[in-house]
């Protein structure tokens, strides 16, 4: 009776620690089932990438039993990258990959502990890759840019805007004063096509030019003479009245 009331008391001390006993191989030497880390939340990073550039992707979780963490990520195009590791207990890991296949991509991450107890994969952080490129841009009382896709797909209703800020060069800031309503829809944007994008405004000294399609963000620099702008393209200032 003695022993079996100390057999229901240690077996109900591991369950209450997230443990059960069992046997290590012949030896017979006691230990405790191992818990794989929790699900990992989904990779953190850029969901509007550029490609052929570095893009760097976190993720992060805890494991129960205090292990330490290798890290694994899955970029949704048919690519995966091997074990990245080890980490410890809840710290982050960063991992870069370069974009070169477009469309949507459902990027998801696991985790594994050093005793190789693996997690479910994650929920997805939703990445869209653009091929959108500036082909043209021109200054003067009205902005211009000619925008083209660069992509594969053909598109329709592509959400746009042209914004500017100032900024500080050579001790002087750049001010905005005022910016009409620059913004827009291209109702088809196929594959290979352009689309000349105008906006309006007025400020003075030097500015950046930030243009949207689809939260797809390019950047042009630009010099505001009240309401007249000078814009830069490929280190040459070109300006049209």
């Amino acid at each position: 009776m003695y022993k079996k009331i100390v057999g229901i008391f240690i077996v109900g001390f591991f369950i209450g620690a997230g443990a059960l006993p069992c046997v290590d191989g012949e030896d017979g030497i006691n230990s405790y089932l191992n818990n794989p880390p929790n699900t990992p939340n989904p990779p953190q990073g850029n969901q509007f990438p550029d490609t052929d550039d570095h893009w760097v992707y976190s993720i992060v979780t805890t494991d129960p039993d205090g292990d330490d963490i290798f890290y694994k990520i899955s970029w949704g195009d048919g690519t995966e990258t091997d074990w990245i590791g080890e980490f410890g207990n809840g710290h982050s890991a960063f991992i870069s990959t370069i974009w070169n296949t477009e469309g949507i991509h459902m990027v998801r991450g696991k985790a594994k502990d050093i005793h190789g107890a693996e997690s479910d994969w994650s929920d997805p952080l939703i990445v869209t890759v653009y091929k959108f490129g500036i082909e043209r841009s021109s200054g003067g009382f009205v902005t211009s840019i000619l925008v083209k896709n660069h992509g594969d797909y053909d598109y329709e209703n592509v959400e746009w805007s042209i914004e500017f800020e100032g900024i500080d060069y050579d001790n002087i800031h750049g001010i905005v004063l005022f910016q009409g309503k620059n913004e827009g829809s291209i109702a088809s944007f196929p594959s290979g096509g352009t689309e000349k994008l105008n906006a309006f405004v007025i400020g003075f000294g030097f500015c950046t030019c930030y243009i949207e399609l689809n939260h797809y963000r390019m950047a042009l620099g630009c010099l505001l003479l009240g309401p007249y702008s000078i814009i830069f393209n490929n280190n040459e200032l070109i300006h049209f009245i």
